[in-house]
């Protein structure tokens, strides 16, 4: 399986953000795995310049502070930012956040959380294509 160099995994819940390292560690899938709770942390992170583009961007829609859907538009700003491969996130059951992600240029794929490793699995398949 290809390893990727970065994935960013934007989530407020500690919790979720735990169990998608251990999975992607279980997969031996990516060497820096990074974590934040909001998208205002990860766009700081992103504009600092201090990180190169992630190749996988797991983010959460809702968030605090900055969530999922404005964490995307201001992403879009970001140079290079095509070159990430962003899936979306949630513990929603709106049917219009499924069709909105499944529509956005960036988003790859949109996944109900939590993830596990066959859910990985599968992204990871996704971004060979």
């Amino acid at each position: 399986m290809h390893k990727l160099k970065t994935i960013l995994l934007v989530d407020d819940d500690d919790a979720t953000n735990y169990l998608h390292e251990i999975h992607l560690n279980n997969l031996n899938v990516a060497g820096n795995i990074l974590k934040v709770h909001n998208g205002k942390q990860a766009l700081d992170l992103l504009f600092s310049g201090k990180l190169l583009i992630p190749d996988l961007i797991i983010l959460d829609i809702n968030m605090p502070i900055i969530n999922g859907w404005v964490f995307l538009e201001e992403y879009s700003k970001l140079r290079d930012s095509e070159t990430s491969k962003i899936i979306m996130v949630t513990a929603s059951i709106n049917p219009l956040d499924e069709t909105k992600g499944k529509t956005h240029p960036y988003v790859l794929d949109f996944i109900g959380k939590p993830l596990n490793e066959n859910k990985f699995i599968k992204i990871l398949n996704l971004m060979k294509n």
